[in-house]
């Protein structure tokens, strides 16, 4: 192969990767909680933000939630275009109350957009 041409290939394939790098890394998804030490009954307030360039964002569904009881839930939506491309962010919000004493893990969340299926890292409730 001619230097031209492996130049040509090399500079194909960077782009490539820098393309696909982007694409994975316009999704993003973050649980967080108001608290992490909790009594039996205290309200809790978990949030999961979803961002993603696809608009098809499922609502979350969660590995365990026994020891919490869900009182109250939302979601906030936020859309947008900047120069022809959409983004789009939600927010699920959920009132919890912890039903049992002793240590949990709250998640992990999953949620799917698309295709594809992203998870939360799990948090610990004291």
């Amino acid at each position: 192969m001619s230097r031209p041409r492996v130049i040509f290939v090399l500079l194909v394939c960077a782009l490539g990767m820098t393309w696909c790098a982007q694409a994975l890394a316009d999704t993003q998804i973050e649980a967080t909680v108001d608290r992490k030490i909790v009594s039996i009954g205290d309200p809790i307030r978990l949030e999961i933000t979803v961002s993603s360039d696809d608009g098809d964002i499922e609502n979350p569904t969660f590995a365990d939630m026994r020891p919490f009881e869900i009182f109250s839930s939302g979601r906030t939506q936020n859309i947008s275009w900047i120069n022809g491309k959409m983004s789009s962010s939600i927010t699920f919000e959920y009132g919890l109350r912890a039903i049992t004493e002793g240590e949990h893990r709250l998640g992990p969340a999953t949620v799917t957009i698309g295709n594809e299926s992203y998870e939360t890292d799990p948090i610990v409730i004291k």
